[in-house]
């Protein structure tokens, strides 16, 4: 895939810049502090690094970063389309906005999509390397990550095997735990489901409980409306029901005899049944009141007595008893620990042998991943001036190192001098050796995965031959990959397909950076700028003669 514009608007001193990029091997120069690693900085945000509201220009309320990428691959138009983006021309725009006061939003191809998302598109589109990429050649981590990559080596089984054997140990050693303190455990269930049973709790009680409380507290009023309304409805002197059964009498001989009569009787009759069904309910009601024999003392301390249990074990009287029961559980655990112990050491020996043998078999595959990641970046070493160097990739296995990525400690050595001994990087190699390192690291594993590769200043601390070989490595990488590179070095310049310019102005009593696209005899200024010196035409005639090494080569570096 390939970076095919970048916009930039309102980052540090860059008030607004449209930058066209093409394949191969682009290079980014201009003097120093002109603002060259503000560019990185723009990709980087592009690619999901957090942001930060300094970065957004003095002045301005609101930074605007938007990247087209082109060439997708199949593969990567697939990830995308799991993520709902639509990339079906082959196209990906990226674009974020930063602002100081509104949220930040993000969109991919026109769909708004969050910053997690973001970095899982952009660890797939773009690799930086700087200076602080160099020193991830000396973390443990990144040197694994490395050999794994060169073969697409997969840890998944190895990782689920990890937090299998993790798990199985938490539950051996929580047991053991558990069997230290089983005494006092045991007399506190034991207590705990003593004081539960004992209260023989039941479901729903506390409703109905609740519910009695109500009737008890206001049982005289309860009582007065009940007797009345049974003897408004039914009663000996008054009777609603014997009223309308004395209506529906008198209507029926009418109703055989004159139709329209029978709707009237038919709603005598319902009304007359649905008062008896009242008067039935009223009567029920009256003798379970009067008859009841629960005092409301007894309700109140069966009600106080739930609450204190509620308070102890479960905030109802449904959860105190799946309580009881878990509790129940755990006690015939710990009354059987020493099985239970016995089972759980089984589980975690399984489970340890099960992630060693996965992980022995992986130690395997990364010690012929190492040994061919070694082959690659020493037949690179004599290209980048280090003839006489000695790469070394060892892949050392020791099953109590055990992590989610396996057993396995991978070590970058070398020798640069015929007669020293091997020593791990960062006890040997300069800065500009580890540049160099880096590199061949890239040719060897990074260049084959379709990213945008960007090397900021990743020739610091270089020069001379060393610094050509940089450049014709940096060259060979742009045929594989799109290569972008900030450089202050005229030997590396002079091998890029496209040179752009970063300068810093004044315009109207504001700083501001801005980007150029050089043609052949602005660069040959800009490579003379470059070498220095005191006489210009010199420079010139210098700059002339290396950009046409490339050209002598078969580079094309024009």
């Amino acid at each position: 895939m390939i970076l095919e514009e970048l916009r930039i608007r309102n980052l540090a001193t860059i008030a607004q810049v449209e930058v066209r990029f093409s394949a191969g091997l682009t290079l980014l120069t201009g003097e120093t502090g002109a603002g060259k690693s503000i560019v990185v900085d723009a990709l980087k945000l592009l690619a999901g690094d957090r942001s930060d509201s300094d970065l957004i220009r003095h002045g301005e309320e609101t930074l605007t970063l938007e990247g087209v990428f082109g060439s997708l691959s199949d593969g990567f138009g697939g990830f995308l389309a799991e993520r709902g983006i639509d990339a079906s021309d082959s196209r990906l725009i990226l674009k974020r906005e930063i602002s100081r006061e509104k949220p930040n939003r993000i969109w991919a191809n026109g769909s708004p999509i969050p910053l997690k998302v973001l970095g899982e598109i952009g660890a797939r589109l773009i690799a930086v390397h700087g200076q602080a990429e160099q020193l991830n050649l000396l973390d443990e981590e990144y040197r694994l990550m490395l050999v794994d990559t060169l073969e697409a080596l997969e840890t998944a089984a190895v990782e689920t095997a990890f937090a299998a054997m993790t798990a199985a140990g938490a539950k051996f050693a929580e047991l053991k735990r558990k069997a230290q303190e089983r005494s006092r455990l045991l007399d506190y269930l034991t207590y705990a489901l003593k004081e539960i049973d004992a209260a023989e709790l039941k479901p729903g009680e506390e409703e109905t409980l609740r519910t009695q409380k109500i009737q008890l507290k206001k049982k005289e009023e309860i009582l007065e409306a009940l007797n009345f309304s049974l003897k408004a409805l039914d009663g000996d002197e008054v009777s609603l029901v014997g009223t309308l059964k004395e209506i529906e009498h008198r209507l029926e001989p009418l109703a055989a005899l004159m139709p329209p009569y029978r709707d009237a009787a038919a709603q005598v009759q319902g009304a007359r049944e649905n008062l008896e069904d009242v008067a039935f309910f009223v009567g029920r009601e009256l003798g379970g009141v009067e008859s009841s024999e629960v005092s409301l003392d007894a309700v109140e301390t069966r009600l106080a007595a739930l609450d204190r249990l509620k308070k102890k074990y479960a905030p109802s009287v449904e959860g105190i008893l799946e309580h009881r029961d878990r509790l129940e559980r755990e006690r015939a655990e710990l009354e059987d620990m020493d099985a239970s112990i016995g089972m759980a050491g089984e589980d975690l020996a399984q489970a340890r042998a099960t992630y060693l043998g996965l992980a022995k078999e992986l130690s395997k595959e990364r010690a012929r991943a190492g040994k061919t990641l070694q082959k690659r970046v020493q037949t690179l070493l004599p290209s980048l001036a280090l003839e006489k160097a000695v790469f070394e990739v060892k892949v050392e296995a020791d099953p109590e190192h055990a992590t989610p990525r396996g057993i396995d400690t991978v070590w970058f050595r070398i020798r640069t001098n015929p007669g020293e001994g091997m020593l791990p990087l960062e006890k040997m190699a300069s800065g500009g050796e580890l540049s160099r390192i880096q590199l061949a690291l890239q040719q060897a594993v990074q260049s084959r995965r379709g990213k945008v590769l960007v090397f900021d200043e990743v020739d610091q601390g270089i020069g001379g031959k060393a610094a050509t070989a940089v450049g014709r490595l940096l060259k060979e990488l742009g045929t594989l990959d799109q290569i972008l590179c900030v450089s202050h070095l005229p030997q590396v310049a002079v091998w890029a397909d496209r040179h752009l310019r970063v300068d810093k102005l004044t315009d109207r009593g504001r700083t501001v950076t801005r980007l150029a696209s050089l043609a052949d005899d602005e660069r040959e200024r800009e490579i003379a700028r470059m070498l220095g010196g005191e006489e210009f035409s010199t420079a010139l005639t210098h700059a002339r003669r290396l950009l046409s090494l490339p050209d002598a080569d078969g580079g094309g570096g024009r």
